[in-house]
């Protein structure tokens, strides 16, 4: 087949395929877009991954298009900031950028959406009563005490949300993008392996300090802004400390040759007591930089792979 027809006939497929989500969208009354919209980045990820930014301009106008006519207003928001992800992240392919800045792309491009959806609307319409009783609802299943205040600092909460929304769904994006172009044999993205992410020693310092005034936050006799600012800070540090205490064990696990731990340990992650021991492993590893330790020991053979 010609190059340019093939081109065309690929482009073709994938402004069809997004036309059809669009339809089930409708057909679904929405559903589609508040939980899966960061999928319509796909389509023009892959065409401009394999055919470059130019080329891929005139199926994204066409999408757009194609939404302007099937849709309604916040349905094309979405499909925008799905395509302006799918070109700079596809663009950044082609030009075979490092993955940092492909997923510190995504992640910015995805907060912005979220900031106008959940923030900006939300400072123009105001806080309703059910968006307050959301929020409440959040600090008790977090076992986070509730704010005296917690209407004045609903707009600090959703911010938050929306920085924790937007790493996971760009972390989303970017494994299912290295997947999909490796099988499809348009691109392979080499990624590192899990003994390889290492935080800064900085970073579990400051996880030290956030703990410690969240214990003694009754001592410090802090406004409502301050304590649920002081709140947030516990959440995020304490979910970043989990997650790379997990990474951190079960590097330990696989050169222990105990793999069936491995896939026990997430489990163990979400029990209330031994949350707090993996945690104390994520900072731990985070100061003594633990999995790089590991690394050189089975580089230098002082630890054999099983």
């Amino acid at each position: 087949m010609n190059q340019s027809v093939r081109r065309i006939s690929e482009g073709a497929m994938m402004v069809a395929m997004v036309g059809l989500v669009l339809f089930f969208n409708r057909q679904t009354a929405g559903m589609f877009e508040y939980l899966f919209y960061w999928l319509l980045s796909f389509p023009i990820l892959i065409y401009t991954a394999k055919y470059g930014l130019k080329a891929a301009l005139i199926p994204a106008f066409s999408m757009l298009v194609l939404s302007l006519i099937l849709s309604v207003p916040t349905t094309v928001f979405y499909l925008v900031s799905a395509l302006i992800v799918g070109l700079f992240y596809g663009y950044g392919v082609k030009k075979q950028l490092e993955n940092r800045v492909l997923l510190g792309a995504t992640i910015f491009f995805t907060f912005l959406s979220y900031l106008v959806t959940t923030v900006l609307l939300a400072q123009v319409f105001g806080y309703g009563s059910d968006d307050v009783e959301m929020l409440i609802e959040l600090f008790q299943l977090l076992e986070i005490s509730v704010p005296a205040q917690i209407a004045k600092i609903a707009l600090w909460v959703s911010v938050f949300l929306a920085l924790v929304m937007s790493v996971l769904e760009a972390l989303c994006i970017h494994l299912l993008a290295i997947l999909l172009l490796k099988r499809l044999k348009i691109a392979e993205i080499r990624t590192k392996t899990v003994i390889d992410l290492q935080f800064p020693k900085w970073f579990g310092v400051i996880s030290i300090i956030v703990i410690l005034l969240f214990l003694g936050r009754n001592m410090l006799e802090l406004n409502s802004e301050a304590a649920a600012l002081l709140s947030l800070a516990m959440l995020a540090v304490s979910v970043i400390a989990l997650a790379n205490g997990c990474m951190y064990l079960m590097c330990i696990l696989l050169l222990a040759g105990r793999k069936k731990w491995v896939f026990i340990l997430p489990l163990m992650a979400i029990t209330p007591i031994i949350q707090y021991i993996i945690l104390f492993f994520g900072i731990y590893d985070m100061l003594i930089g633990g999995k790089q330790i590991l690394k050189e020991a089975v580089q230098n053979g002082t630890i054999r792979k099983p």
